[in-house]
This record gives C-alpha cells, structure tokens and sequence, in this order.
C-alpha cells in the first residue's frame, strides 16, 4: 500500500557496541540477545503509537505521525535499556515520507539515517524541522549539536541533541520537565571569542554552533594534528552561558585564567572569563591551541 504526501517523523535508533557482544558472549547468545534488545525496542515504539518499519541488524527503523511520540519513544527506550547497559544513537527527522510494500522514502528517512550515524551513544540528535514540530516541554530539553549538510541541501542547517541524559534520576514528564530547567543564568557574557594561531573567531548568542576539528568538511576551526578527531568540539551558547562540548576520542584540555585544568571527552561544560583549550593533548603547539574569551 502506498502513501503519499505524508509527513511523518522518521526515527532510527542503532545497538551501540553489538560487534562487541558477539565476541564476548558467543555469535548464539549475542543473536538473542540483541533480538530481545530490539523487541524491547520495538514495544516501546508501539507505545508510544509509533510503527517499526523495518530491522536492519541492531537498527531499528521507525515512523511515527508527530515527532513528539518520537523522541518520547527515543528517551523511554534509553532510560529502560540503561538499567541493562546497553546503549543507543538515535537520529529523528520530519518531513515527507512515501510509505510503500511497508517500506520508508524520502530525503526525511535520509536524514534521520545519517542523523543516527553522527550520534555518539546515548544521544538522541534531531532536525531543526523536528525540534519546531516539538511541544515546548520536550523543545526545552534540545540543544545546537552541529551544523552539517543534509542531502539535497546547498545550505548547511543546525541539528540539535536531546539533552534527556542530563536529567538522570528525575522523571521525565511533560509536568515536571519545566521545573528542572532553567531558562538562563546570565552575567556570563554575550560573546565568545576564539583565537588561534592568529585567527578570531567570534560566537553570539544566536549564532549556529562552531565546529572545531581536523576534518574540513566537519570543522569550520581547523587543526591538522593526529591527536585531533574530524569533529573534535563545537562552542555554543546555551541558557544563558557559552558551552564547550566535546565529541572526541582523545577529549580536551582547559586551562583557566585561574590556573585550573579541566579535563572533558564527550561531554559539556560552560567557559567563563579566559582561558585556553588544548585538543586531544595536555598541552598543544602554541599554533594549535584555542585561547577562549568571554
């Protein structure tokens, strides 16, 4: 049966670490139990009024009519598969999607497939056309996670993170979620500047995120060192104050105006004053490293 002319949100949520489990349990034992995870995956799905589409692997691919029920879906499968430490990545668009013979199409299933890829586990990464279809409660919870080229696109546009981890141990519930956030803190400052090897960068507020790293296509501050991944940082403002989140392998290094050192890898914090950034080493070459001002 066709569809067409339909918009749907289109979710895939991938096993985290599945090549792993076939060597530590043995290729009988991974198989089941994956089969279980994704069955458990897949009730949830049904829940939360969604439809698995298909299974590819440790995949699941998902439609739901609003994107609401997705990213409901994509925090109850995290918060259950977490009690057995098992992880996923999931990528949710919106969009026009052609079901047919009980099968998705469309650049949005596009989308949410490459969305799911640049995930790290436990991230839940959306759409900028899913984060505006969302209820505030759940809107609240998003924050600017890069900015990238989807297919079919000339222009890059900025996807956002589901920030539902940070909240662990709190119910996630349409009336308590308000109370947990706050909406800024302020005195932090309006503007970042980013200064390396001679070269400013400057961050406001209602700018896209900034991309650091070795990859061009990835990165618009650029850093040729081994040590530094394609995606290594990206600076944002959020709630009121400048962010450093990290995606690396290697992580990042921060030396404060005050001398102290903070160590993240794959994680956020908020920069205050000045300081300097060294990625995936205590300390970079002068010309690599990142001197930050607010």
């Amino acid at each position: 049966m066709k569809d067409q002319d339909r918009n749907k949100a289109i979710m895939f949520a991938d096993i985290v670490g599945s090549s792993a489990l076939y060597v530590e349990l043995g290729n009988k034992a991974a198989k089941a139990f994956i089969a279980d995870t994704l069955k458990t995956m897949s009730d949830i799905v049904e829940r939360n009024d969604g439809k698995v589409i298909k299974t590819i692997g440790d995949e699941i691919m998902v439609a739901f009519n609003l994107p609401d029920n997705a990213c409901e879906a994509a925090i109850a499968i995290g918060l259950e598969l977490r009690k057995i430490n098992i992880f996923v990545r999931t990528g949710i668009s919106y969009g026009n999607v052609i079901i047919d013979n009980n099968d998705a199409f469309g650049d949005t299933v596009n989308n949410a497939a490459h969305l799911a890829k640049l995930a790290q586990a436990r991230q839940i990464v959306v759409t900028n056309e899913a984060l505006v279809s969302l209820s505030p409660w759940l809107a609240q919870l998003c924050e600017p996670f890069d900015k990238i080229f989807l297919k079919g696109s000339t222009e890059q546009t900025t996807i956002h993170r589901v920030t539902w981890d940070k909240y662990e141990g709190q119910v996630l519930d349409a009336t308590l979620v308000g109370s947990h956030l706050d909406t800024g803190h302020g005195g932090l400052g309006t503007q970042l500047t980013l200064t390396i090897n001679g070269q400013t960068h400057t961050l406001h507020k209602n700018d896209p995120p900034l991309v650091c790293g070795r990859d061009p296509n990835y990165a618009s501050i650029c850093i040729a060192n081994e040590k530094t991944s394609r995606r290594h940082c990206s600076f944002y403002y959020h709630r009121g104050k400048f962010v450093v989140e990290d995606h690396s392998t290697n992580g990042s290094y921060i030396h404060t105006s005050d001398s102290t050192q903070l160590y993240i890898r794959r994680e956020a914090t908020p920069l205050t004053n000045e300081g300097i950034i060294s990625l995936g080493q205590v300390k970079s070459p002068p010309n690599q490293q990142i001197h930050f001002k607010i």
